[in-house]
Parts: structure tokens; C-alpha cells; sequence
């Protein structure tokens, strides 16, 4: 009986360390369409690292530059989240109605982290404030 426990526990154990793998690639390993996304909006900027997370069901992709900014994507290279702090947020990221609301409410702020999600998105302002917003552009909620 001890035997079988203590197999469980190592089987156990193994599947823990699989379950979760980070590793450094190359930006030539990303999905196409995270690769477009970050010479689109970040061209002018160097890429400091590009990790790929996996685990059981799925893989992520994270891009940090060098300038700090930190850009998420899932499997298949759609945007999950982009982080500028304490820089403004590249034009044509967020999407035209979304800055629209924001620059009309908040003259003064500008966006530095834009989160998108299946069924809504958020934007940060530098001001702190955090605007959440249905996926066709319609203001939410704000949290402070």
C-alpha cells in the first residue's frame, strides 16, 4: 500500500512539473498574426525577450520590449493584453470607439494597459482610473 502511495505522489509530482513550462524563443516563433501585431504598432522598438508559456490545454505568448512595454497573446496569436506604463498606448490598438469615450470623458489621461477578453475589454489611464467596456464599444463600468 505504501508502495502505490508513494508512486502516486511521484506520478503526481511529474505532471505538476509538465503542467507548466515556460521557455524563451525566438520572435520568429510566435504566430503570424502576434508577429504582425507587434511590427505594426511596436516597429521601432527592440524585442527583449519572447517567453511561450504551456500547459496542459494551452499556450501563451508573452513579448516584453525594451522599452518596458509587455504584450500578451494567446495560441493562436490573438491579442490578450498590452501594457505602455507609463507610455501612451500606440493609435489603433484600442479601438476607435473605445478612445473616442476616453478622450471625450478624460481629456487629460491617456491609456498605458488595454485587456481584451470573450466578452469584454478594459482599458488603465494613467490616472489610474479602469473603464470597461462590451466588445462593441459600449461603456460598462469604471473602477478606481
Amino acid at each position: 500500500m505504501k508502495k502505490h502511495l508513494f508512486l502516486l505522489l511521484v506520478a503526481m509530482m511529474s505532471l505538476q512539473a509538465c503542467a507548466d513550462k515556460k521557455q524563451v524563443i525566438t520572435f520568429a516563433q510566435l504566430p503570424q498574426k502576434a508577429q504582425t501585431f507587434v511590427t505594426t504598432y511596436f516597429d521601432q522598438q527592440s524585442i527583449a525577450f519572447v517567453m511561450q508559456e504551456t500547459d496542459f490545454i494551452t499556450k501563451d505568448y508573452d513579448v516584453q520590449l525594451q522599452n518596458g512595454t509587455k504584450i500578451s497573446f494567446h495560441k493562436d496569436g490573438t491579442l490578450d493584453n498590452v501594457e505602455t506604463k507609463p507610455n501612451p498606448m500606440p493609435e489603433g490598438i484600442v479601438p476607435a470607439i473605445v478612445m473616442n469615450y476616453v478622450k471625450a470623458t478624460f481629456p487629460q489621461a491617456f491609456v498605458v494597459e488595454y485587456d481584451v477578453d470573450t466578452r469584454k475589454q478594459t482599458v488603465e489611464l494613467n490616472n489610474g482610473l479602469e473603464l470597461t467596456f462590451s466588445l462593441q464599444g459600449q461603456f460598462l463600468e469604471i473602477d478606481d
